[in-house]
């Protein structure tokens, strides 16, 4: 653990790590997504009790993921320190941002699928007159 202050950002080996750990205690696998992973800060009146206890190195990160087998989503808090999941939280009728790769691969499926232009045509969208 590099000397970090709790409220820097994630840097790529935590966020890589909560991932890891994520994966690790709640078989999160290939049919999974994450959508974000982020620091969780502690709160500001915290801090003080935190450099107090010399704890200022602990770090958490908050990750959200989805099952696309399901479609269930989770938020997990992961202890970067303690190099476990402290809470993970499922998030019923909830579904995560759409992620980049979400988006290449609906734009290969719409390029690979030859006949959706025509079934628009003659719709007479406002942003295409000529459809």
């Amino acid at each position: 653990m590099t000397d970090s202050h709790p409220l820097d950002p994630l840097t790529a080996d935590e966020i890589w790590r909560a991932a890891a750990v994520v994966r690790r205690d709640h078989s999160v696998g290939e049919t999974w997504r994450f959508a974000s992973i982020e620091l969780k800060e502690p709160a500001k009146a915290d801090l003080p009790a935190l450099a107090a206890e010399g704890d200022l190195a602990r770090r958490e990160a908050l990750a959200v993921c989805w099952n696309r087998a399901d479609g269930e989503a989770y938020r997990a808090t992961v202890s970067l320190t303690g190099n476990e999941v402290t809470h993970w939280e499922h998030l019923p009728g909830q579904h995560p941002n759409m992620t980049v790769d979400e988006w290449h691969e609906c734009d290969e499926m719409l390029r690979a699928t030859r006949t959706w232009p025509a079934r628009w045509r003659g719709a007479g969208s406002p942003t295409c007159p000529g459809c």
